[in-house]
């Protein structure tokens, strides 16, 4: 018997907030939520990449609080609720750990860790008012075995 994705993972209408949404995982769940029917709120820092037909796109910077709140706002005024929230927002830059600016440190913390943590109070809040909702960390093999180079998002992704 076949397996139907759109009954497995039953998102058809469900509102879905994806960070990151331009970079290479982002897109495949822009994609692949698409294909089953989600109504997608695209979030990323970047331009849109490539959207599928009603996707909504919004430019947003995760290390500032104020953008991060506008999200929740900008997500609720369109579509009244958000159902799943998937926090993939990553970067990193290469960089021995003594010789780190504390500038990138404090980057990639805000955006991976901070930015994910923001935006999950805010969405999380009209989620637990509604008793209903689902939150999905995306984190990195790097949380449990780093990567050279990349003390900053290795910590990130542990954080998550």
């Amino acid at each position: 018997m076949p397996i139907d994705p759109k009954a497995l993972f039953g998102v058809d209408g469900k509102v879905v907030v994806i960070t990151g949404a331009s970079g290479g995982i982002g897109t495949a769940l822009v994609q692949g939520f698409g294909a089953l029917g989600a109504k997608l709120f695209a979030v990323d820092i970047v331009g849109p990449g490539d959207l599928p037909p009603g996707a909504v796109f919004h430019h947003a910077d995760l290390r500032d609080p104020e953008a991060v709140s506008g999200i929740a706002r900008a997500v609720e005024a369109r579509f009244g609720r958000v159902d799943v929230l998937i926090n993939n927002a990553g970067l990193g830059e290469k960089h021995r750990a003594e010789e780190m600016p504390l500038e990138v440190w404090n980057n990639t913390l805000s955006t991976n860790l901070t930015g994910s943590f923001l935006l999950s109070q805010a969405i999380g809040r009209g989620m637990i008012a509604r008793r209903s909702g689902k939150i999905v960390n995306v984190a990195s093999r790097c949380a449990f075995m780093g990567m050279p180079f990349s003390a900053a998002y290795n910590a990130s992704k542990a954080g998550i």
